[in-house]
This record gives C-alpha cells, structure tokens and sequence, in this order.
C-alpha cells in the first residue's frame, strides 16, 4: 500500500510540473520547430525595438490639434494648406491627436474611417496622393501615417474625410498635424490653414494649430540604451524671474541658415515636468560678429499658450547669413524657489544639415555636472536618446508599428501553438507517467519476490548452519554417550567423556540461543546483534582477559540479516581459531562504525603463525577469507610467530543496509 501510495504522489507532481508554464514552454520550444522560429523573432523584434523611437501616451503641451467644429457636416469635413509661394514637397505626414477622455486617453480620436489626400502642384493639377475612400482604414492610434511621392512643388495640400470618425454625438475630423517635409524641413509651417469649419478654442483646438509643429509623438530621438546621456544646458540659479541670461553657439564658419530649431529639457524623474527651464520669454537674434554688434532679431517668443511641451521649437531665418547664435532669456523658468534657464539642444540649419552639431557655446552662466554642460547644448543628444532628422525619425516610427504589428499576431499564434503543444506534452507525459507507474509496480513486485527468495535462501542456510553446528555436535554426543554405556561405570575414561558430553551439549546449546538471538534482533532492538556478538566472545575466551570495544550507541545504518550471519560466524571463527591455536592470555575484540560501513579488529598475544607458509591454512584463514568474500568485505591477516596476531575486517555498505530500530519501551 505503501509504494502505491508514493506511485500516486509521484504521478500527480510529474503531471503538475509538466503543467507549469516555464518547463512547458521549454519542453514546446524543443519538441516544436515552428515555435522555435517565433520565439526567435519575437527575441529579434524586442531587440530592434530597444533602438526604435517610441510615441509617448500622454500629451505634454495643452495645444491638442485642429477639430471640425461641432454642429459641422459631413460636407463640411475637411483641412487644406495653402501656400502663397509654392514649395518643394517630396512627403506628407498625417498626426492623430491624443485627447483625454472621461476616464482614459484616446489616440487616435476623430481620424476618419476612409480618407483622401491629394496636393495641388504650381500649374494647379491635382494628384492623389493617398485614396483611402473604398475600404476602412485602421485607426493609425498614437502613430503617423506617411505618404511619400516624387519631389514637386505644390500649392496645396487637402485632407478629406470621407466616412468620419463617429462614436456618440456627430462626426468630426480630427488631426494633431499636418506636416510637409522637403528632405529635413517641414514646410507646412509656411502655408495657409483653411478648412470647412474648425473649432476654435484656444489653446487646445484651432486651425493655426495644424502647422505649429506640437504633437503627441514627442522629441525626434533615437533611444540610446548604452549611453549615458546628459540633459543639455542649465544655468545658475536665480532669485528672479527676469534675470537675463543668454546662452551662444559659435558655427565653424558663417551660413546662409534657413532654420534654428530649440529642444526642450524632458526631465522623466520626479519631480516630473513636462518641459524643464524653458523660458518664458525668449529672443533669438543671429550675426556675423561676435559681439552682436550687427544683431538680427529672428524671434521673440511669448509662451502665452503655454509650454513647447515635448517638441521642438522651430524659428525661420530666411537664410540669414550668420554665424552666431544667441538665445537671450528674457524671463526664466520658475523652478521650486528659485529661476533657470535650460536648453537641451540648440541645431541650427543650413542647406538641409544640422550646422551646430558640435559647435562651440559660450553662456552668461553654467551648472557644469554630470547631467549638465555647454557642450551638451550642440551634442546632438537629449536626455532620451540621440537626435534624428524628421524623414528618419518617422521612418524608425512606422518601423515600430509594424513590428509591433507583427508582434502581437506571432505573440496570438505563438500562444495558441504553444497550449496545444503543451496538451500534446502533457498528454504524452501522462501516458508515459502511467507506463512509469506500471513498470514500477511490476518492478516493485518483482523486488518483493526477490525478498521473499533471498529469505527462504537464508533459511536454507540457517538450516544448513543448525545441521552443521548442532548436528554435529549432537552426533559427537551421540557417540560419546554410545562409548561411556559400554565402559565401567567407575572408569577415568568414562568421567571425561561425561564432561566433554556437557561441554558439547553447553556449545550446541549457546550456538543455538546466539542464532536464535540473531534472527529476532530486526524485530527487537537493532544493537541486539552486537550484544550477539559480545556474549558469544565473552563465552569462547571465558578464562582469558577480552578487552572488548562496541559502539556506545547503535550505528547510523545496521547490516541486513544475512550480513551480520556472516559477521558472525567470520568472527566466531576468528576468536575460535585464535583459542585453539594461539593460546594467548589477552584477545582484543573491537567493532566500529565508519562512513562506509563497519571495521572489525581482532588482536591476540598468542603465539602467532607465519602467514607465508602453505600449512598455515590450516587456521582456518581460507574459511575467513570465503565469508570476507561473501560480504564483498576487506581482509587483512597480520601475523608473526610468538607475537601474536592481528585479523581487521572492513566490511562496505550497500543498499540493503538500514536505518535501526529502537527498543520501543513496555
């Protein structure tokens, strides 16, 4: 009942490991090709998103984007640029606004379910850039959608909505952006914004919002997982606001530039701010000579809507030809006490580059730490990653939603794969696990059965030892008693052969009680065999001083039942010989536990023997050495003539070696 039991056990945890998701997700990745495949992408995606730019999901600056307004019609839903001069174009980039909803962001909100977009160029021939009037087209979410076409110089760009974006309440179009890209400018931000109707609720929603270049999507960074990056610039602090500070980025050699671009600080650690020293007033003025003496004023920014939030500010030059840039902080940032002004990059264009991009910067004041520096204000870094032009930024985008795309349909098929493979395996498992269980029961019974037969065999040896020992002895009574009957009474003769009849009868009767006494020690206390031993010593060297040594307390593990027979007999024999013999005055007996089993030292002072003569057999040593060999024991045989002699026994242990039983009080 017992190994039954442990069966069950055994069968139940094997079922319950193989059940456990991590072991049987390794089992399918080895049993399953396919979803070794798709294991490997999904590692080969997550990899290339770690350097792909990532959308951020909540708005940083309270400018949203432009909306239809809200009793327009259907008729009524569209947005066009117009441009006074017309431009070179080569991309147009659609944004989604991310607006907060009653109890969550939505991305994506009031993107139309079909839509057109076509451009007019300078001769006033329309062309179709994007027709998605005839099949649903997916809500884009947080990312943009990017149509590119052959270079052309257009007048007008006009978006449609053809079947809106409608939930409860009318339809609406929606867009954070519209941006036109030759090579690395956006040129929407010199065009015209009409639509059918817009909602006009400064700051949040407005028609001059569309080419303000503010959009859910954040900086145009590149994530830099190894680098450690600094902030940008930061100046000292100040006790009031309108402290001037300026910060100059000295170019290698004077530019026609067309744009100056600043970049926000984006500071993620607590406590959080959405743009970190950004001014709240600002002048941008360029010139030839350091001094500024031929100053030109290219901005005066006023931050009444608010922050940049986490975009770039873009500042046309008209191609001034300059080579310094200065940005004056007319009023500074109120930080927690005190007033800053910080920058994480100044770039300044020049025929479609960024100038600056290591340039040297010289300011009124510096915080020079590990974060902070006036080299990291043209190092082409922020605090997020490494800055990279609009076309390869928006491409690194579109990258990412597609493998983020290709993500989620391996991830839905790598899991459904992987539970009927796990079924398949645990099916399987349960199947051998019931084949394991009927082998170990078969094995279970057969080792049962090879008990029984290695009992009946120490039985047959018992007897065989009874017969030998007892009935020899019986049979030499038998005949000492035949001869005494036919002598007088009276005689010498007949008195020693009473008194070795007792003798005998007192050996066969001691011979009995230590086998007896042998075969009831596993159902008594287990050190019942030493004291076997002990007595049996006690009584062959009775008359001889024994200096007798056995463990104090049981040992860890106890021999089985044929060992200790064997233990036994060894050293009966041993003792016997070493009496008969030897006829020493002092016999040392001494057993004792080891890590590998038991030794067995027997040591007299007789008279000895030399062991290298061929007529010592005859004490008893190759009698020894069969029993030794029996066990699979060590043998040692020291002797020498008038010296004594030494037997040692190191007997191993093996599997059928056991715990000992206790004496169980009455």
């Amino acid at each position: 009942m017992r190994a039954k039991l442990i069966i069950l056990l055994l069968l139940a945890t094997f079922a319950t490991v193989l059940a456990e998701a991590s072991l049987g997700t390794r089992l399918s990745l080895l049993l399953d090709p396919g979803l070794r495949a798709s294991s490997e992408r999904l590692l080969s995606i997550d990899e290339e998103l770690r350097f792909l730019p990532s959308p951020p999901v909540v708005r940083s600056g309270k400018r949203i984007g432009f909306s239809s307004a809200r009793d327009a019609s259907d008729r009524d839903l569209w947005v066009m640029i117009d441009f006074l001069v017309p431009v070179r174009a080569d991309t147009i980039v659609i944004l989604p606004p991310l607006v907060k909803g009653t109890s969550d962001i939505i991305p994506g909100f009031g993107f139309p379910v079909r839509f057109t977009l076509e451009v007019t160029d300078a001769n006033g021939t329309e062309q179709l850039v994007s027709d998605e009037a005839l099949e649903d087209f997916s809500n884009p979410g947080v990312y943009p959608v990017v149509r590119q076409f052959p270079p052309v110089m257009i007048s007008r760009v006009k978006f449609t909505a053809v079947l809106p974006w409608q939930t409860t309440g009318p339809s609406v179009l929606a867009l954070a952006e519209i941006m036109v890209l030759d090579g690395n400018y956006n040129v929407a931000t010199k065009g015209k914004v009409r639509a059918g109707s817009s909602r006009e609720a400064w700051p949040a929603w407005g028609a001059d919002n569309l080419t303000d270049m503010q959009t859910p999507l954040g900086l145009p960074v590149a994530p830099e997982p190894r680098r450690q990056l600094k902030l940008g610039y930061e100046s000292l602090a100040a006790t009031h606001s309108e402290t001037r500070k300026t910060v100059t980025v000295v170019l290698p050699a004077p530019y026609r530039v067309d744009e100056v671009r600043l970049v926000p600080v984006v500071r993620e650690e607590p406590p959080s701010w959405a743009v970190y020293g950004f001014p709240i007033q600002l002048t941008v003025e360029a010139s030839l000579n350091p001094d500024f003496s031929d100053a030109r004023e290219l901005a005066k920014l006023d931050r009444v809507a608010g922050s940049p939030g986490q975009n770039v500010v873009t500042i046309e030059a008209d191609g001034v030809e300059t080579r310094y840039i200065r940005v004056t902080a007319d009023q500074l940032w109120k930080r927690a006490g005190d007033y800053i002004f910080a920058l994480a990059e100044i770039q300044v264009y020049a025929n479609g580059r960024n100038v600056a991009a290591g340039a040297k910067v010289t300011a009124t004041d510096s915080h020079e730490t590990g974060d902070w520096g006036e080299s990291a204000l043209t190092d082409s870094f922020t605090g997020q990653g490494r800055l990279i032009e609009l076309p390869a930024w928006l491409s690194q985008l579109e990258r990412r939603r597609e493998l983020e795309g290709e993500r989620e349909k391996l991830l839905a098929s790598h899991k459904a794969r992987s539970e009927d493979v796990r079924r398949l395996i645990l099916n399987a498992s349960l199947a051998s696990a019931g084949l394991i269980a009927s082998l170990s029961l078969l094995q279970f019974f057969q080792y049962k059965r090879r008990r029984r037969q290695e009992r009946d065999q120490l039985r047959e040896r018992l007897a065989r030892d009874l017969h030998d020992e007892i009935g020899s002895n019986l049979g030499s009574i038998a005949l000492l008693s035949a001869l005494a009957v036919r002598r007088d009474a009276e005689s010498e003769e007949v008195r020693r052969d009473l008194d070795e009849i007792e003798q005998i009868a007192r050996q066969s009767a001691d011979s009995m009680h230590d086998l007896v006494a042998l075969l009831g020690a596993r159902k008594n206390a287990s050190d019942n065999w030493l004291k076997v031993l002990a007595t049996m010593a006690e009584r062959i060297l009775r008359g001889r001083v024994l200096d007798l040594s056995l463990p104090a307390t049981p040992p860890p593990l106890e021999p089985s039942l044929e060992t200790q027979r064997e233990i036994y007999l060894l050293c009966k024999e041993a003792l016997h010989n070493a009496v008969k013999h030897g006829n020493p005055s002092r016999v040392s007996f001494r057993v004792a536990p080891t890590a590998h089993g038991l030794d067995i030292e027997i040591q007299d002072n007789g008279c000895g023997f030399d062991t290298t003569d061929p007529a010592s057999s005859g004490f008893g040593l190759s009698n020894l050495r069969t029993r030794a060999a029996s066990m699979q024991a060590t043998l040692d045989v020291h002797s020498t003539p008038d010296r004594g002699t030494t037997i040692r026994l190191a007997v191993p242990r093996n599997r059928r070696w056991r715990k000992p039983r206790r004496t169980t009080p009455v």
